[in-house]
């Protein structure tokens, strides 16, 4: 009867683990080499307004000086709500900011459509 209630109890938290792993998106650990490359002259287009440029720099500002740092580089992954470390191999540059991703596929996330991604960013209080 234990080893029954104990099998069911591991399924049932595998499961839950694997739901929460998948539907994170882009923290998962991905080939680099399977990321599409998007191409940097397209970044530049989809930020339309002077308004949403200046909220985003804004944002871009508040997230450099998250780390303890303004050194114009966002060292947390922005798609991660700053709560992972970014790696400079990952790095998108935006608005004279460099920011750094925790994967390739956030890194992909963002550069998708970079205004709506950094608009939605929520700088968590420290």
């Amino acid at each position: 009867m234990y080893a029954r209630i104990r099998s069911t109890y591991l399924a049932v938290c595998t499961f839950l683990l694997a739901a929460i792993a998948m539907s994170t998106p882009g923290c998962s650990k991905e080939k680099e080499a399977e990321a599409p490359k998007a191409p940097e002259a397209s970044i530049a287009q989809k930020v339309t307004s002077t308004a949403q440029k200046a909220e985003m720099v804004a944002i871009l500002a508040k997230a450099d000086a998250y780390d303890g740092k303004t050194d114009k580089v966002v060292s947390k992954c922005a798609m991660c709500a700053l709560h992972m470390n970014g790696q400079p191999k990952h790095e998108f540059e935006i608005e004279g900011y460099k920011m750094h991703f925790c994967s390739a596929s956030c890194l992909d996330h963002c550069k998708k459509d970079p205004s709506k991604a950094l608009l939605a960013l929520k700088i968590p209080d420290k």
